[in-house]
């Protein structure tokens, strides 16, 4: 097996990350304030628990966003995005800004 360049597997690991549909909702619905997974689910309308689940780990693994337990309710969990989360919050504005200024493009 070839070993890739720092450049590939950076490029590789953003794109795995970036290219999520779910993924990329989480962080926009987030850039604002941290939220409840209930608060979530409801920001997220068309999202199914188990997805929310896996995608919120995952982020949570990759360093993007923080679960943090509220100080008053231990039970409570918000979530909230991190430094480097806060890092991608203009490359989603790029996203929107393309598609706003690209609007016939469409998946195929």
């Amino acid at each position: 097996m070839e070993n890739k360049t720092n450049t590939e597997r950076c490029s590789s690991e953003g794109l795995k990350l970036l290219g999520d549909y779910w993924s990329l909702r989480i962080i926009d619905a987030l850039h604002e304030d941290e939220l409840r997974f209930c608060q979530l689910e409801k920001i997220l309308t068309d999202i199914n628990t188990a997805t929310l689940t896996k995608r919120l780990r995952q982020l949570e693994l990759s360093g993007i966003i923080k679960r943090e337990h509220e100080t008053i309710d231990k039970q409570s969990v918000t979530y909230l995005l991190s430094e480097a989360g806060l890092g991608l919050l203009p490359i989603l504005k790029e996203i929107k800004r393309f598609t706003e200024t690209h609007p016939s493009i469409k998946l195929a």
